[in-house]
């Protein structure tokens, strides 16, 4: 978990940089389908564990 947070939290930031500033994205095809799916499924474990924990108190 801690790693796909890492991951996500590094290239949104280098992506969201590059695209305020160069107003293009420089991280490739690849990464511009990568980073949105990585978001979507780091936001989506980060919800569900936290259901999990208030279910269990």
């Amino acid at each position: 978990m801690d790693n796909v947070l890492g991951t996500t939290g590094l290239g949104t930031g280098i992506g969201s940089a590059s695209r305020h500033i160069l107003k293009t994205w420089v991280l490739g095809w690849y990464m511009c389908k990568v980073v949105p799916y990585v978001q979507g499924v780091s936001v989506a474990a980060s919800v569900y564990s936290l259901i999990a924990v208030s279910i269990d108190r």
